[in-house]
């Protein structure tokens, strides 16, 4: 699957009944949403928002819907939402764009270290 393909996927799965909850059960406490819990988005959800507003993110390891599964896996091992850990990465890469200090290539989605903007590439780089 592409990442051409992740819209599509996401759409038919809103017609399956697949839509986010908002209840309190579903990850929302009042005006703030809970980051420990079970996520609320699918991948093919988190993906398909992505291409929406960029439809040429900078991922030179992975599509869009592998990365974002990883965040749901990894989320899921730590006890963590994946999918509100994938908006705080949007935040940071500026939806997988880039163009400040971190690069795509140094697989750092939360722009740890990345403290100056006269200094692209200085920031911690992951494997």
């Amino acid at each position: 699957m592409t990442d051409r393909d992740v819209k599509n996927e996401a759409a038919d799965e809103a017609q399956r009944g697949g839509e986010a909850d908002t209840s309190l059960s579903s990850g929302h406490s009042g005006n703030f949403t809970l980051i420990i819990g079970e996520p609320v988005a699918t991948a093919a959800q988190m993906a398909a928002y992505v291409l929406g507003v960029n439809p040429g993110p900078k991922l030179p390891f992975c599509t869009v819907k592998q990365l974002a599964e990883i965040f749901l896996e990894e989320g899921r091992a730590e006890g963590v939402r994946g999918d509100v850990a994938w908006a705080q990465s949007l935040l940071e890469t500026g939806y997988f764009k880039y163009g400040r200090i971190v690069t795509p290539d140094m697989n750092n989605y939360s722009g740890i270290g990345a403290l100056y903007e006269d200094q692209p590439g200085f920031a911690a780089r992951f494997d």
